[in-house]
């Protein structure tokens, strides 16, 4: 997202999307799909914060303005990182969630993007939270478009998926990389049918 205007309103970027999300939410349901949208519990991005990348709007203390708007736009899926900001961002984006899927009717998904590292698998505080808070979770590192990484990922999920997984609450791996990089044909039908 751009930014907040002055009234805290979250801004889609007119140059990326000169329609406005909710004609692309309205693409999107038109042929069958769902659209997903990532926040962040911090005032930007995880990239942004890093120093290393575009600065985009994170929800931070715009939480329940911020999953208003989404809904308003569409939005089915808010994917919500962790930047190191705070974990009562997590609690806001739910409540928020919860609150305005009652009043509209609406169900709107949260994903929380908290990577488990396979290396110190236990169930921390922050993971079990993970598991109360979000209907998903990302549970492996940033996948890259290569195979090593893919299958990292897969062989992570793997181990970690039985801890993990429970009626109503799923597991992913990150984003599909097909298309990008140098995946064979047979990587990337594993791949997808994988998932990620």
């Amino acid at each position: 997202m751009k930014g907040h205007d002055a009234q805290g309103n979250i801004q889609a970027d007119p140059q990326k999307f000169p329609n406005g999300i909710r004609a692309l939410a309205d693409y999107v349901h038109a042929k069958g799909l769902k659209l997903g949208i990532y926040l962040s519990n911090y005032t930007v991005t995880c990239i942004g914060r890093g120093g290393g990348g575009v600065l985009y709007a994170g929800s931070l203390g715009h939480e329940a303005q911020d999953v208003r708007t989404l809904m308003s736009w569409g939005v089915d899926l808010i994917k919500y990182e962790d930047c190191d900001g705070t974990a009562a961002s997590f609690d806001a984006i739910r409540r928020a969630i919860d609150s305005f899927s009652h009043d509209s009717g609406r169900t709107v998904y949260l994903n929380i993007s908290y990577v488990t590292r396979l290396d110190q698998f236990v169930h921390t505080p922050d993971s079990w939270a993970a598991m109360e808070i979000g209907d998903s979770a990302r549970i492996a590192s940033d996948v890259r478009a290569s195979w090593d990484s893919v299958r990292h990922n897969i062989d992570v999920a793997g181990v970690l998926a039985p801890a993990y997984i429970e009626p109503g609450f799923i597991i992913d791996m990150d984003s599909l990389e097909i298309g990008n990089g140098s995946l064979t044909p047979a990587e990337a039908q594993t791949h997808m049918s994988i998932g990620p």
